[in-house]
């Protein structure tokens, strides 16, 4: 690996120096949805009195689901609420004006009004899912999405234990949840919009140093079964700031899987994955992968050790170039999972940071 990584370099002093900037101008975007005129949901609708222009359907519980109300704002005078007291709720935009090449970024602020703090409690789908917890600030949520995936992005609430209804069957034989957890959540300054070439500079990671959060992660999730949460912030052990991220792998399994949400990447390009991490167990071996778009298959994976001490890691890797017919397009979205295996074992990570190599020379 040290081999390839030296060539690597070589490769990248010999050819990025002189390359040609991937980005002219970016020109102004029309908007994408009908909600874009009206993103802090303050103009009312004149044909849907009672109702925010560019919103779908009908404010009440029984319709959409959800309230446009100034219980619910975050900026200007109203927002919109769902209420998931007596369920889950929904609002889906579709027919979104969308061009099928392009990456966009949704996103809205969120909060929630929860006694019982559960890891995640509101996904962001377009066409699959991006999972963000309880928040009791206002938190921003946001998921990519490509153009010739789909024309909707949903919000959904998920007032379940952990994010998962559980249900049994009674002595009459119907299903009933048993595991509901009260929940509300206001909403509030939507956007959708093409992203630019800033949005594919600096550091890519949504919330790479955990600071943000109550007692999950936004931008993170873990991979795990019902009944089992996985990650946690952690304000006692951190690298730097005033929180780290903790990564707990239950007695009765063997691994725990840590991912990222959406991550916006380029075709070929060098990119250069940075981190600070310990374990509780000496020379864990951390299994890192990343995955383009939703596939199941990664196009980079490396093993590295943790140590019981706080250490750096440094990994780098290629995109591959539009010509490949592997490729996923010259802009994609990729997520990046960790593998942290050993029963009981526990491992914090900081300081996450992912980076064009270019900015780096």
């Amino acid at each position: 690996m040290r081999n390839t990584r030296n060539a690597l370099f070589a490769l990248i002093v010999a050819t990025c120096l002189c390359a040609e900037p991937m980005h002219s101008a970016d020109a102004p975007q029309a908007p994408a949805a009908p909600f874009a005129a009206n993103p802090s949901v303050e103009r009312e609708d004149p044909a849907r009195p009672g109702s925010p222009i560019g919103y779908p359907g009908s404010v009440s519980r029984q319709n959409a689901g959800y309230q446009w109300t100034e219980q619910a704002a975050r900026s200007g005078r109203m927002g919109v609420r769902l209420d998931s007291t007596e369920g889950g709720r929904t609002l889906t935009f579709q027919d979104l004006d969308l061009a099928p090449d392009a990456l966009y970024r949704f996103s809205v602020w969120y909060r929630t009004r929860q006694q019982d703090p559960q890891p995640r409690i509101l996904w962001l789908r377009a066409p699959k899912y991006a999972k963000y917890p309880t928040s009791r600030e206002w938190t921003k949520a946001t998921i990519l999405l490509k153009g010739s995936d789909t024309d909707r992005v949903t919000l959904a609430t998920l007032p379940f234990e952990n994010g998962r209804a559980k249900y049994v069957e009674d002595a009459q034989g119907e299903r009933r949840l048993v595991n509901g957890v009260p929940l509300i959540v206001d909403l509030d300054d939507f956007e959708l919009r093409k992203l630019t070439s800033q949005d594919f500079r600096g550091n890519l990671f949504q919330n790479p140093g955990f600071e943000h959060g109550d007692l999950f992660p936004p931008g993170w999730y873990a991979v795990y079964s019902a009944g089992q949460r996985g990650i946690f912030l952690d304000d006692r052990d951190k690298h730097s700031g005033d929180k780290s991220l903790r990564v707990e792998v239950a007695e009765d399994k063997s691994t725990q899987a840590l991912t990222s949400n959406r991550l916006p990447l380029e075709a070929d390009q060098v990119y250069h994955l940075s981190f600070w991490m310990k374990a509780k167990e000496r020379f864990t071996e951390v299994n890192i992968r990343l995955h383009a778009g939703e596939s199941s298959d990664y196009f980079f994976e490396e093993t590295i050790e943790a140590e019981q001490d706080w250490t750096r890691h440094d990994l780098f890797f290629e995109t591959l170039p539009v010509s490949n017919r592997q490729s996923p397009g010259r802009t994609f979205y990729a997520t990046v999972r960790f593998r942290i295996p050993g029963q009981g074992n526990v491992a914090w990570l900081d300081d996450m940071a992912l980076v064009n190599f270019d900015e780096e020379l």
